[in-house]
């Protein structure tokens, strides 16, 4: 039988429409499309695939859309979730079985083999749940650390570039080894990753769970984004350091200063330049009610200090570029506090070598989080997402003033004891 044959009869396509030819030209280049999303090679497994998001209505894209309802897409990924094990009893099950039988010595052995199976050609499901996280173990790790995760960054970034200058400044034992903490945090985890990435394999053999871990790697980047502003997020700016005038108070033309001095990268904008920058904030600020707050009793802003409004400014700025979201894993007040402000404090201070390193920290987060999240391995996954972690929970305790040996007790080689 020929494809067009058979995807004829596998989506009940009738021959005698006008529109055939152009569907099916339509249904071909679908295919291809899953061949090269999935990187599946078999083409019935393929057209499994599609005959599946043909009675969705849906594409890959569409399946995966930033813009995709939450409820619907978890409704999918259960869905999705369930096939992928049932299709593991019966397509995959009984020959692994067979095969099991034949070369283990044992019951155990057997057990073992089954095991281990399962976990590479299957989502070993954890409960019987309407949650999605409560069923799949990856996504319960994620939303359980979510809330921790995200304190232990935010009091780190603060720790590093506010609180150090803080009056209690003699209790921050390590702030200055910062960029020794991190690299040492780095490194024992490249060890860990070493030593487990071996297991880390795309299967071949179920194509529901390479659909899945397609979902779930997109559900994922939809709602549990790190937004952690990198580098890049700062480029607006054309220096590292500025002079700011001490004042009690900071109206939002002392604040218009500043930012055309970060905008020149002058300590001496020309009037054209601040007055560009005053209504710039002025634009920014007009319907934005957190800002509102700062004003006094003349309606005039009053800031106690410069790097709160600007940090406003300048996610309201990147926002309408859609660099940050405001969903997942931290709201809008604790990204504008927690980590732009430190950070452009730290850029308006002139902190060149902290800055280097605070960004290697941010990059170091999430760039193994994506590594994590696309992984094909469960177990894998769940193991480098709680280092992953748990290195985050040491990076402050470090700072904070405790000894290496203190933290790091569970992986003195770079190996971790399942």
């Amino acid at each position: 039988m020929s494809q067009k044959d058979r995807l004829t009869s596998l989506l009940g396509l009738n021959k005698d429409e006008i529109a055939y030819n152009s569907d099916l030209d339509v249904y071909i280049k679908r295919l291809r499309k899953i061949r090269e999303t999935l990187t599946i090679s078999d083409s019935k497994q393929i057209e499994l695939i599609l005959k599946w998001l043909h009675t969705k209505e849906m594409t890959l894209k569409t399946l995966t859309a930033k813009n995709r309802d939450k409820d619907r897409f978890e409704a999918d990924l259960n869905e999705v979730l369930k096939i992928q094990e049932a299709y593991y009893e019966a397509e995959i099950y009984p020959y692994a079985y067979e095969s099991a039988c034949k070369s283990s010595h044992s019951h155990s052995d057997v057990h073992i083999h089954m095991d281990e199976n399962r976990y590479r050609y299957s989502v070993p499901l954890m409960a019987e749940s309407q949650h999605l996280w409560d069923k799949d173990m990856v996504l319960n790790v994620i939303e359980e650390k979510k809330s921790e995760l995200n304190q232990y960054i935010n009091q780190t970034l603060r720790l590093v570039f506010v609180h150090y200058f803080e009056a209690s400044n003699d209790e921050i034992l390590n702030v200055k080894d910062f960029d020794e903490i991190v690299l040492e945090a780095i490194n024992k985890y490249k060890k860990v990753k070493e030593n487990k990435k071996a297991s880390d394999t795309q299967q071949q053999l179920n194509p529901y769970l390479r659909l899945y871990h397609f979902m779930r790697t997109a559900y994922v980047n939809n709602y549990y984004e790190l937004q952690l502003p990198g580098k890049s997020y700062f480029t607006e700016f054309k220096t590292d350091k500025v002079t700011v005038d001490v004042k009690s108070i900071y109206g939002l033309n002392d604040v218009a200063v500043v930012l055309a001095k970060l905008l020149t990268g002058s300590n001496d904008p020309s009037s054209k330049e601040i007055k560009k920058s005053y209504e710039r904030l002025k634009k920014c600020f007009q319907e934005y009610t957190p800002i509102q707050s700062y004003k006094d009793k003349q309606d005039n802003y009053a800031f106690t200090e410069i790097a709160t409004p600007l940090s406003h400014y300048l996610f309201l700025r990147k926002k309408s570029k859609k660099n940050l979201k405001v969903t997942g894993y931290c709201g809008v007040s604790d990204v504008i506090l927690y980590r732009i402000q430190p950070i452009l404090q730290s850029i308006i201070n002139g902190e060149e070598d902290r800055l280097k390193t605070a960004f290697e920290y941010i990059d170091f987060i999430r760039t193994e989080f994506k590594d994590i999240v696309e992984s094909a391995d469960h177990r894998y996954q769940v193991t480098m997402l709680n280092f992953w972690f748990e290195s985050i929970v040491n990076i402050f305790y470090r700072t904070m003033g405790l000894k290496s040996k203190q933290v790091y007790l569970r992986y003195p080689s770079g190996k971790i004891h399942d």
